[in-house]
């Protein structure tokens, strides 16, 4: 067991090393100190209308969230569900790569006009809007790190982003219908 003394300094060095760890870590954060301002009316604001919000922390991939399986023209996708509004934010940014037939799915609480852009979002996708009865409103591709809007023609409950081209791949178009939507989100 060391002297008290070099108990002492190694104790002194070692909260040092953390302070400073906790400064750097800190640095891309917000100053909690200050009082926050409003966050932006997802329905009034595009692009914050759909999954993205300017500001987000976004330099590190969102966890994996829960999935559940759609069909779509025939075909069984698996999407992870973002019925939350951190989650709907965070999106799919700094996401490298989705899996063959996987997604995710935007829930909201009801219908409106919904507007993405793909803001940290390292990967072309394609997403189709998609209204209450489950009917696909509108598809349309983005590309990577495009911060212009990408909006519904219509309104929508649903927005399901996919890889670039797999609607089109699949023979899905607008008027198609996706079974197994969540009709409750968590909000």
């Amino acid at each position: 067991m060391p002297a008290p003394r070099a108990t002492s300094t190694i104790l002194t060095g070692a909260a040092v090393v953390l302070a400073a760890l906790c400064t750097a870590l800190n640095a891309g954060c917000p100053d909690r100190s200050a009082p926050e301002a409003p966050a932006a009316d997802p329905i009034a604001a595009p692009p914050a209308a759909g999954g993205r919000v300017e500001g987000a922390l976004s330099d590190v991939p969102q966890a994996t969230l829960p999935f559940i399986s759609l069909i779509i023209n025939g075909k069984v996708i698996q999407v992870e569900v973002a019925d939350e509004e951190g989650e709907r934010n965070r999106g799919l940014m700094q996401r490298r790569a989705l899996s063959p037939d996987q997604g995710m799915l935007f829930v909201y609480p009801g219908e409106r006009h919904l507007s993405f852009w793909m803001k940290d979002t390292l990967i072309p996708l394609s997403i189709a809007y998609i209204n209450t009865d489950g009917v696909i409103i509108s598809i349309k591709d983005m590309q990577p790190l495009d911060q212009r809007s990408v909006a519904s023609d219509g309104l929508a409950r649903f927005a399901l982003e996919m890889d670039q081209g797999w609607f089109a791949q699949n023979g899905v178009l607008v008027g198609a219908t996706v079974e197994g939507l969540p009709i409750e989100g968590r909000e």
